[in-house]
């Protein structure tokens, strides 16, 4: 089985997932699709950015199947841990030093013990998918094509398909709408499935474009209709909104950029994880996101789609520019203890 080489559109896929992210939690956490104002437009909005989750998942199993040996990935969970430590106390510091009672014994601890504390739902589901990579790695490159295709058919057909279906009984496999390790681990496979031989290059892009585009109409037409809600479609684990990951995923990794844009994109994705782990701090997200943002929704539904973005585009932008630097200083420092 060949490697995968490195791909810019994968690098773009990172960095717009991350900036959907944002713009989800800004609509969500910010206080606008609470105003109630120009709901048709903020609900258009938020299903585009359902699909941002998966699609940022999707692509640990792209990029990070690999031949290996099965040892204990120590470096790998101590990175990801001492990230998630580093953003979890400086953001409460920040948070503190405009909203001093939010420094408490029980933050700090919190704050402290991130992974323990679920600071960050992703990273605590996560963790467990890191430490079981080397072991699913060498499990699934001993598989050939059709085999893995089959392995990631059946997850998704019985733990997206077959679980979406049964969800107005109750909610079998405990996926919890996808915000479960498990899930990862799906997505981890599947990823890697659609990484096999560039099997995402050989769709049409007028197909994947428009799958992409039904999916996103299918989602807001029946939120905007109150219909099929006991399926619960708009969760992660949904089918509708892994077709969308996956349609992203498929667009992104065909766009040509030029050799410059290139080095530019490599250098922002790395810095993209850092971008979550700012902005939805919950120390943070108390201080400086939550409600902030329902003004928006009074603004005509052009210009509050705008104003939307724009916003998320400046965190965004934010949150690359402090995790390079992170990413600077972590480095200055292991080169000192060498």
């Amino acid at each position: 089985m060949k490697e995968i080489k490195r791909n810019p559109g994968i690098d773009f896929l990172r960095l717009l997932a991350m900036y959907l992210v944002v713009v989800y939690h800004l609509l969500f956490h910010g206080g606008i699709l609470d105003a109630g104002q120009n709901s048709g437009a903020a609900q258009l909005l938020r299903v585009l950015t359902l699909c941002a989750v998966d699609g940022f998942a999707l692509i640990s199993g792209y990029v990070g199947l690999r031949e290996e040996k099965p040892r204990f990935p120590v470096n790998r969970m101590a990175r990801l841990w001492l990230q998630t430590l580093f953003y979890s106390l400086l953001m409460l510091l920040a948070a503190a030093c405009v909203y001093r009672p939010i420094l408490s014994k029980s933050s700090l601890l919190r704050a402290l013990l991130p992974v323990a504390s679920d600071q960050y739902w992703y990273v605590t589901a996560y963790m467990p998918l890191c430490l079981m990579m080397p072991w699913l790695n060498a499990l699934l490159y001993r598989l050939d094509r059709r085999e893995l295709g089959q392995l990631a058919a059946g997850l998704t057909g019985l733990f997206c398909l077959y679980g979406t279906l049964a969800n107005p009984l109750s909610e079998n496999f405990r996926l919890w709408g996808g915000c479960h390790f498990s899930w990862l681990v799906i997505l981890y496979v599947v990823g890697a499935a659609l990484g096999r031989d560039g099997w995402l290059e050989k769709l049409k892009t007028i197909w994947v474009a428009a799958a992409f585009l039904g999916c996103w109409a299918c989602l807001w037409l029946t939120n905007r209709f109150g219909v099929l809600s006991g399926f619960q479609l708009e969760r992660n684990s949904s089918p509708l909104v892994l077709a969308m990951a996956v349609c992203l995923m498929a667009l992104c990794t065909r766009i040509r950029f030029s050799a410059g844009l290139q080095r530019v994109l490599a250098r922002m994705a790395p810095a993209a994880f850092g971008v979550y782990l700012m902005h939805d701090n919950p120390a943070f997200r108390q201080v400086f996101i939550s409600g902030r943002f329902a003004f928006l929704a009074g603004f005509p539904a052009w210009a509050m789609i705008g104003a939307v973005l724009f916003a998320a585009l400046v965190i965004f932008l934010l949150g690359i520019l402090v995790d390079s630097g992170r990413m600077r200083l972590f480095s200055l420092l292991r080169k000192k203890d060498l």
